[in-house]
C-alpha cells in the first residue's frame, strides 16, 4: 500500500474557504441526478474510489493553522461517501440529502446518496467547492459515467493515476510578459457594489434547494432569439434575472455577479480544479424596461467585459501574494480584494448527455445547484441537459425566503423571451 501524501492547499481553495468563514455560503457544490434503472450500487462505489485516481484530494481531510492549509490523504470505508436510501417519500430524502454537509476536516470531500423509490432512481452528489468549479464538477460527472460504464464491463477496470495541476499558474504562464504586467497593474476603478435592500431573513438552521425549468420549446426560441439578437444565452439570462428583482424589489441600481470559466485562456489546462474569475454586470435605473430594450442596450457592454482581462487581475495578486507572503497575510487580502455583489448568476452549462451513460442506464434528468448561500446572498444557477434548461436557487432560509425565491424564479423565466 503507498503511503499517505500531502498536498498543499491552492489559492483558490482557501478563497472559498474564506467565503464560509465570512458567512456567505457553505463552499458546497450539488448535483442530482434521475435514472431509468437501478443503480449496481457496487460498481458505483468502485468508480467513484476511481476518481481518486485523478483527484486524490476527494479522499482527504482539510486542515490548516496559522501558517498553512494542506490536504492530507486518508483510508476510507464505503460508507463515508455512499449512502443508500430506500423510501416511499423520495421528494423528501432528496431535498435532505441535497443539503446535507461535508465534515471538511476528517473527510471525504464528496458524498453520493442513492434514493430508490418505486419508481425513481435518484443519485445526489455533494462536492467541496474548495477542490473543483462548476466546470471541474461536469468533468467529474463525466469520469464517474465512464468509469461506471467499464466497471460494468470489464470489473478489473482501473485508470492511470495522474496528479492534476490545480494551481492558477496554469492559466497566468500562458500570457506574454507585456500581458502579465497588463494584468496586475490593472487601475481599472472598481465603484462601491451596488446591492439592492433584501428581504432574505435567512436561517442557518433550514437550508433548501429549489428549482424550476424552461421547457424545450421555451429554450429552443430562446437560443434562436439569442442568435438573430447576436448576443448569448446568458446574456438573456442575466437581463431577465435584473428585470426580475427590479420588478420584485423595485431596485434601482443592482449589480450581479457572473463568475466565468478561464479555461479559455489555456485549452489544455486540466479541468479538475477551480478555474473561474468574476464579472461584475451593473444595471441602473435607466435599464430596467422591456427585455429587449434592456438588453440591445446592454449588448455591447456585456460583450466588452466578457472580453476584458481586468477581471484577471484580483487572483492573478491573491495568487501571487499567496506563493510569496504568509498565509495570514493572503487570508487578510482576500477579504479586502475579494468582494462580489450579493446576486449572482452562474451559468453551469450544457450537460453533454453522450458523455453521461451509465452504461445501458439512461439519465434522464440532471442539474447542478452552486454552493448554499446565507442571506442575504442569493444565486441563480442555470444548467442545460437534453435541450431543457434548469434554473435554481438555494438558501439557508425561512420559509418566506423559499417562496420569494421561487417567485423571483418564475418572474425571471417569464422575461425570458417565449
Amino acid at each position: 500500500m503507498s503511503a499517505l501524501r500531502t498536498f498543499k492547499a491552492e489559492s483558490s481553495d482557501i478563497k472559498h474557504l474564506i467565503s464560509f468563514e465570512n458567512h456567505k455560503n457553505d463552499h458546497h457544490l450539488h448535483a442530482y441526478l434521475e435514472f431509468e434503472e437501478p443503480l449496481d450500487l457496487t460498481i458505483l462505489e468502485q468508480a467513484t474510489r476511481l476518481l481518486g485516481k485523478k483527484l486524490p484530494h476527494l479522499f482527504s481531510y482539510f486542515k490548516q493553522n496559522h501558517s498553512s492549509a494542506a490536504w492530507h490523504e486518508n483510508h476510507f470505508a464505503t460508507q463515508d461517501f455512499i449512502s443508500f436510501i430506500q423510501t416511499k417519500e423520495p421528494e423528501k430524502e432528496v431535498q435532505q440529502a441535497l443539503v446535507k454537509k461535508l465534515q471538511i476536516e476528517t473527510g471525504p470531500q464528496i458524498r453520493l446518496t442513492v434514493i430508490r423509490s418505486r419508481n425513481k432512481e435518484e443519485l445526489v452528489i455533494i462536492l467541496n467547492h474548495m477542490l473543483v468549479d462548476g466546470g471541474g464538477f461536469k468533468e467529474l460527472l463525466y469520469l464517474l459515467a465512464d468509469c461506471y460504464s467499464k466497471l460494468l464491463r470489464n470489473p478489473d477496470f482501473t485508470i492511470k493515476e495522474e496528479l492534476p495541476r490545480r494551481g492558477l499558474n496554469q492559466i497566468f504562464e500562458n500570457f506574454s510578459l507585456k500581458e502579465k504586467w497588463q494584468i496586475l497593474n490593472d487601475k481599472t476603478a472598481i465603484p462601491p457594489t451596488k446591492n439592492p435592500s433584501s428581504p432574505l431573513k435567512g436561517d442557518t438552521h433550514h437550508p433548501y434547494i429549489l428549482r424550476t425549468k424552461v421547457s424545450k420549446a421555451q429554450f429552443s426560441y430562446i437560443k434562436a432569439y439569442a442568435k438573430s439578437h447576436g448576443v448569448t444565452v446568458n446574456d438573456c439570462l442575466l437581463t431577465a434575472l435584473s428585470l426580475a428583482i427590479n420588478e420584485k424589489l423595485a431596485a434601482t441600481e443592482l449589480d450581479i455577479d457572473c463568475p466565468i470559466d478561464i479555461r479559455k485562456y489555456n485549452k489544455q489546462s486540466n479541468g479538475l480544479t477551480n478555474l473561474t474569475a468574476n464579472l461584475t454586470f451593473s444595471f441602473n435605473e435607466d435599464d430596467f424596461n422591456h427585455f429587449e430594450t434592456t438588453l440591445l442596450r446592454k449588448k455591447m457592454l456585456f460583450k466588452e467585459q466578457k472580453n476584458s482581462l481586468q477581471p484577471l487581475h484580483k487572483f492573478y495578486v491573491l495568487d501571487l501574494i499567496y506563493k510569496f507572503l504568509s498565509y495570514k497575510t493572503y487570508k487578510k487580502q482576500v477579504k479586502i480584494r475579494y468582494d462580489i455583489p450579493q446576486t449572482s448568476l452562474t451559468n453551469m452549462g450544457i450537460i453533454d448527455e453522450t458523455l453521461l451513460h451509465f452504461s445501458q442506464n439512461i439519465v434522464r434528468d440532471v442539474y447542478i445547484s452552486g454552493s448554499l448561500k446565507y442571506a442575504p446572498y442569493c444565486q441563480i444557477a442555470a444548467t442545460t441537459f437534453k435541450d431543457e434548461l434548469t434554473l435554481s436557487t438555494n438558501l439557508h432560509g425561512t420559509k418566506e425566503d423559499y417562496y420569494f425565491q421561487l417567485a423571483l424564479l418564475e418572474t425571471m423565466k417569464g422575461h425570458l423571451p417565449h
